[in-house]
């Protein structure tokens, strides 16, 4: 007898099936993108253009420009509607303007205010109270003041909603009425050599010559900037808009996190919003309003950030060193990296703090000669010892010295004899003619591993009274053909500077050495062979942080420290530690501190997986906390030294990583430690291989604020995880490094855990894998086995395509009853209700 289903249910399966079929005409092809040419709509694939040299805008409106982002912009539209170059925005600025897009240090005032930072690191948002009420996408300009260094980054992370666009000609859309928040809409890391606009001192608006920041004195026109721009990849839904959401995240506005790393001047971040259509058309046609000096607007907004100068690297010449008495001197400021104030001891008692003094000798001496250069990173100071000899007369007879270099040349004398007398010859007179000075150099090596040490030989021609080189690094010599050792990863220009009786020459050699890192030689995969003093490699690709040793390692000291300081938790209000056992295959933890020390500079994750690791197996760690430089003398760092960096690492490890074991102990202070609570160490066959990962962040615990009431996760590091093809049992385990502490440089603390049997305080972080035995299987009418694309434990993709879409839900709908018997439930059961039923389809559906 047949059992005929419920009427609800039928139903609900004929909707579907109508609805299903209705959005499957629409499918387009996996990766196509919406792109617009005249107004016309079709399905296309982005083609990502090269980022042109760097150049100023030739315009301030009604050009086209490339954003930073490694993958282009997001919405490839303005190229083809403009005849323009794909992958480009068009800056259009016919209409709209300075008085609906603002930023905001709070979403809550989203008018916007005027911030100037000394933060290097922060948070602004992106908002909008025009009468339109919302913008398709946010795109962030920063203008970075004069000479950028090599090193120059800047981490920008923005979180956002995201919806689809209006088709492009809509005079007035209407407000997005689906919108979905995108917690991460990019987070990427930029450097100098993407600032590829500039140098100019406007940035492009319906206004010419219209400001960078509030308050820039616009008559300054060597005051410039490099810019680039940077698409936040989410939209801005303002005041005026709801979009049908009774609450929105940061109030509908684009957060903006940033970070910025050796920027030494000033750097500025502007608003920019496009739209595919509004009443101005498609392109972008906004961007925050700012006043240049001397004006005022109730309404700029705005935010910069200045930089942290680098120390001078001090440096002098003198246009002469010897001579009687009295001698005037004119002494040449030579000093790099900007400096603001000097401070000069001539050696005779006298000083002067011009930046090039003249000073006269009136007494015979030796003299040494000292320049401070300070600037607001900091001062150096460089003495050329004897550098001036002054003596009371200039000898009136002695040898003559004819320089080894040069031209002599003797004047032709012509000889009259007369017809009587005597015969007079002219004795010829040797006229001394010194060459030029070209200053010049060579190395014997400009490229290699750190530490590189490089010999420099000057081949310089003319006379030469003095050297002073410049090695790029921070380093200097006054020797003539000196030796420099690299120690450092970087590319280094290098500069020699000549003084002689004709003046001085400066040689430059740009990018004129680089340097790599070592890459460590991974350690054959072995058992580490003691409890405690071990130099622990870490998997990380760029190495140690703190490479104290010079071999890529930290050095597992634990004698003292102990167990009772540094935890793990699942939440840092807790900062005592939890014991957390998931079966989450991506997750987060915190590392914290409640020792009397308080703080660590350095934390170290251990990852230990249990048995067989299949080949890929991989693991995403994402790491975010503060950090600074070590202190001398066990001192805490205070406000002025931490930097909060989101994401410190983030990077994807393998089974190639694991470097050490198979052993079923990790190190500590005492022998046959467990790896993980609860561990049964009579079982030997138990075992585990291990790697370890700098966090390249410190861990500030509840006996260190550094000076600040409210720290980010209360200081603690937050480590975001996500395994792939886990098949086992996974354990995380904490330890912490300090430079300087009572028990000395190295690693002295990690987590407590306890054996089977034992009951002391302990925290630890285990995670059990999926058996490959239950792992979902192809389902029938596809080809590969269902994927967890997101990593949450749900296999969305249910055809193994790689992407969930709409296809996945057909799948799902046609073969639901037989995913019910032959899959693993907890994969497929959407809605958590312990079975696979249609509700688990509509959900999948909704989600997409």
């Amino acid at each position: 007898m047949e059992t005929m289903p419920d009427t609800k249910h039928t139903i609900q399966t004929y909707l579907m099936v109508i609805l299903l079929l209705t959005m499957a005409l629409l499918v387009a092809p996996a990766g196509a993108e919406l792109v617009q040419s005249n107004g016309t709509t079709s399905i296309g694939v982005d083609q990502t253009q090269e980022l042109k040299d760097t150049a100023a805008f030739s315009a301030n409106k009604h050009v086209f420009f490339n954003v930073a982002n490694d993958a282009g912009v997001k919405y490839n539209y303005d190229g083809a509607l403009y005849s323009g170059p794909s992958n480009t925005y068009y800056m259009k600025f016919d209409g709209g303007g300075l008085n609906a897009l603002h930023i905001t240090s709070d979403p809550a005032s989203p008018y916007g205010n005027v911030i100037a930072s000394n933060a290097q690191s922060g948070t602004f948002f992106l908002s909008d109270t025009g009468g339109r009420g919302f913008d398709d996408d946010g795109i962030l300009m920063i203008a970075v003041k004069g000479d950028v260094p090599n090193d120059f980054r800047v981490h920008i992370r923005a979180s956002g909603y995201t919806w689809t666009p209006a088709t492009s000609g809509v005079y007035n859309p209407t407000i997005p009425s689906s919108v979905t928040y995108q917690p991460v809409s990019l987070d990427e890391t930029f450097t100098r050599d993407d600032l590829i606009y500039g140098p100019q001192n406007w940035k492009p608006c319906s206004v010419a010559n219209y400001p960078i920041y509030n308050g820039q004195d616009m008559t300054n026109t060597q005051d410039t900037y490099q810019m680039m721009f940077v698409d936040l990849k989410s939209g801005i839904i303002g005041k005026n808009s709801t979009a049908g959401a009774p609450a929105l995240t940061d109030n509908g506005a684009i957060r903006v996190d940033y970070s910025f790393e050796n920027l030494n001047t000033f750097a500025a971040f502007d608003a920019f919003a496009w739209c595919s259509a509004s009443n101005q058309g498609q392109g972008i046609t906004w961007t925050n309003e700012v006043a240049a000096a001397g004006s005022s607007s109730g309404s700029a907004n705005g935010y910069t950030v200045t930089g942290v100068p680098r120390a001078p690297v001090a440096a002098f010449t003198a246009n002469t060193v010897s001579g009687p008495a009295p001698l005037s001197i004119g002494f040449t400021d030579q000093s790099t990296n900007t400096p603001t104030a000097w401070s000069w001891n001539f050696g005779d008692g006298t000083t002067s703090t011009e930046q090039n003094p003249s000073h006269t000798y009136t007494t015979d001496g030796t003299y040494s000669v000292a320049l401070t250069a300070s600037n607001a990173g900091g001062s150096n100071t460089v003495t050329r010892t004897s550098y001036i000899t002054v003596r009371s007369t200039t000898p009136t007879t002695g040898p003559t010295t004819v320089p080894t270099t040069g031209n002599t040349t003797v004047p032709t004398t012509v000889t009259t004899i007369p017809t009587t007398g005597t015969t007079t010859v002219a004795t010829p007179t040797p006229t001394i003619t010194t060459p030029p000075l070209a200053a010049n150099f060579t190395a014997n090596v400009t490229a290699g591993q750190s530490p590189l040490a490089v010999q420099f030989t000057d081949s310089t021609t003319g006379a030469v009274q003095s050297y002073f080189w410049q090695f790029g690094d921070g380093g200097a010599s006054y020797d003539r053909n000196p030796v420099h050792t690299y120690t450092t990863a970087g590319t280094y220009t290098v500069s020699l500077i000549v003084s002689g009786p004709t003046g001085t020459q400066v040689k430059t050699n740009e990018q004129y050495i680089t340097v790599t890192a070592v890459v460590p030689t991974m350690t054959t995969v072995a058992p580490l062979t003691n409890y405690h003093h071990n130099y622990l490699q870490v998997s990380n690709t760029e190495g140690a942080r703190f490479d104290l040793h010079n071999n890529g390692t930290y050095y597992q000291k634990s004698d003292g420290g102990g167990t009772n300081a540094i935890w793990m938790t699942g939440t840092p209000s807790v900062p005592q530690g939890q014991t957390i056992n998931t079966t989450n295959q991506s997750g987060v933890f915190y590392l914290t501190d409640t020792g009397g020390r308080g703080f660590d500079d350095d934390g170290i994750l251990m990852l230990a997986v249990n048995g067989t690791i299949p080949d890929d197996f991989k693991v995403h760690i994402r790491a975010s906390g503060y950090a600074w430089t070590p202190i001398p003398n066990y001192l805490s760092p205070t406000a002025n030294d931490i930097t909060y960096v989101d994401g410190s690492i983030d990077e994807i490890f393998t089974k190639d990583d694991f470097i050490y074991g198979p052993q079923i102990w990790k190190p500590a202070g005492q022998a046959n430690y467990p790896i993980y609570n609860g561990q049964n160490l009579s079982d030997t066959q138990n075992t585990f291989r291990l790697m370890f990962i700098d966090l390249r962040a410190g861990i500030l615990g509840k006996s260190s604020k550094a000076g600040i009431s409210t720290l980010q996760n209360n200081g603690a590091i937050k480590v975001e995880y996500s395994f792939d093809h886990l098949n086992t049992l996974a354990a995380f385990n904490a330890y912490a490094w300090c430079e300087n502490s009572t028990l000395g440089e190295g690693i002295s603390w990690t987590n407590g855990v306890n054996a089977i049997g034992q009951s002391s305080v302990a925290s630890g972080y285990t995670v059990s894998g999926m058996s490959t035995s239950t792992a979902p299987i192809t389902i029938p009418s596809a080809t590969r086995p269902p994927t967890d694309p997101n990593r949450d434990g749900l296999y969305e993709d249910l055809n193994g395509d790689g992407v969930a879409d709409f296809n996945d839900v057909v799948l799902f709908f046609n073969q639901m009853d037989w995913i019910a018997v032959n899959e693993p439930v907890t994969a497929f059961d959407f809605n958590k209700n312990g079975s696979v039923d249609f509700d688990d389809v509509v959900l999948l559906f909704n989600m997409l």
